[in-house]
C-alpha cells in the first residue's frame, strides 16, 4: 500500500480511532528513546564498574608490590644504623660487616644480594684483599643461596659492577635512600637483572663515606605479581615498571629493562598510559596491548622506599576489553 493509501485509510478512521493509533506511535517512539536511553546508561555503568574493578586489581597488587620493597627498605635501614655506629665508634671490622650483611638478607626474603661500600679501605682496616678494590674503597658482598629459610647467607669477592649501579651512585652523590633501576648484568656465570635498593652511609661529621645495598629478588617478587590468584580476568596479565618507563618484571622476560616508550613507539595508545607513569598518576586507559589486543589498563603508581626516595613505580593490570566485560554478564 502506497502513502497515499494509507493517508486515506488513516482519514476515514473515527476522531477516537485517530487518537489511539496517535498516541500508540507516541507510545511506541517514547519506548524506543526509552530503551535508547537505558542500553546507553546501562553501557555506562558497566563500564564505570569494569574500570573501577582493574584499576582496584592494579592497586591491591601494588600495595603488595609496595609491602615487599618497603620490607627491605626497613631492613636497611636498621643495618645502617648499625654500620653507622660502629663507623663512628672506628671499631667496624670484616667479621662485623659480615654479621650485619647476614642479618640483613635472613630478615627479608625479597633480596637476594647485599653489599656494604666504603670509599675508604681504612674503614674495615682487616678487609681481606679480595674485598679491596683499586679505588682505595673496600666492598663487603653476600648472597642469599637459600632466601625463604634462614641460613644459606654466602660471603663473596667484591664486585666492581656495583659501582656502575645508578642506585648505588643516586645514594653516594645525594645522601638519600635511593633505588637502582633495572639494568642486565653478569652475575658470575649467570646473567640477570638487578634492580637495587640503598642506603648511604655517613661519618660523624655527616660526610657520605658508603652505601649500604641490597638487589630485589625480582624472581620473588615476580612469583606473587604472575600468581594465578591475582588473575581476575581471562588472559590478563601484570607488569611493575618504573616512572620512567623501564619494565622490572613482565610476564615475557624480553621486555624486562626495555622502555614502554620503545616497545610501543607505533602504538600511539601507549603514550596515556607513557605519561601517567611519569606524572606518578594512577588511572585506567583503553589501549591495544603488546598482543595486539584491545584492553583495559589500570595503572596504579606508588613511591618506592617509604616515601624517601622520590622515585615512583607503576603496578600495572592489563587485560582484553572482551574479558572484562565478559566478567560481568
Amino acid at each position: 500500500m502506497d502513502c497515499k493509501g494509507k493517508e486515506a485509510m488513516f482519514n476515514r478512521l473515527s476522531i477516537g480511532s485517530k487518537i489511539v493509533v496517535s498516541v500508540s506511535l507516541i507510545l511506541l517512539l517514547c519506548m524506543g528513546i526509552l530503551g535508547v536511553i537505558l542500553v546507553s546508561v546501562s553501557q555506562n555503568i558497566q563500564t564505570s564498574d569494569a574500570n573501577k574493578l582493574v584499576l582496584n586489581v592494579a592497586k591491591r597488587t601494588g600495595n603488595a608490590i609496595e609491602g615487599y620493597i618497603n620490607e627491605s627498605f626497613v631492613a636497611l635501614s636498621y643495618s645502617q644504623g648499625n654500620l653507622t655506629q660502629y663507623i663512628h665508634s672506628g671499631n667496624l671490622r670484616e667479621h662485623t660487616s659480615k654479621n650485619i650483611l647476614t642479618a640483613l638478607l635472613d630478615s627479608n626474603q625479597w633480596v637476594d644480594y647485599g653489599y656494604i661500600y666504603l670509599k675508604d679501605s681504612a674503614l674495615i682496616p682487616d678487609a681481606r684483599s679480595d674485598h679491596r678494590l683499586s679505588n682505595g674503597g673496600v666492598m663487603i658482598l653476600a648472597h642469599d643461596d637459600n632466601p625463604k629459610e634462614i641460613g644459606g647467607v654466602v660471603i663473596l669477592p667484591a664486585d666492581v659492577s656495583f659501582l656502575e649501579d645508578d642506585g648505588l651512585q643516586k645514594a653516594l652523590n645525594s645522601g638519600k635512600p635511593s633505588v637502582g633501576n633495572p639494568m642486565k648484568v653478569q652475575m658470575g656465570d649467570k646473567q640477570t637483572i638487578r634492580s637495587t635498593l640503598n642506603y648511604p652511609i655517613k661519618d660523624e661529621r655527616g660526610n657520605i663515606v658508603g652505601v649500604v645495598g641490597s638487589t630485589l629478588h625480582l624472581d620473588l617478587i615476580g612469583e606473587s605479581l604472575f600468581a594465578e590468584r591475582r588473575s581476575i580476568f581471562k588472559n590478563d596479565y601484570r607488569v611493575l615498571a618504573t616512572s620512567e618507563g623501564l619494565f622490572v618484571l613482565h610476564p615475557n622476560g624480553e621486555f624486562i629493562g626495555k622502555n614502554l616508550a620503545d616497545v610501543s613507539k607505533d602504538n600511539p595508545s601507549m603514550q596515556a598510559v607513557i605519561n601517567a607513569l611519569k606524572s606518578h598518576e594512577s588511572g585506567v586507559y583503553e589501549v591495544t596491548n603488546t598482543r595486539g589486543e584491545a584492553s583495559i589498563m589500570g595503572v596504579a603508581s606508588f613511591e618506592v622506599g617509604r616515601g624517601s626516595t622520590g622515585q615512583w613505580w607503576g603496578s600495572v593490570t592489563i587485560a582484553p576489553k572482551s574479558s572484562v566485560f565478559f566478567y560481568f554478564l
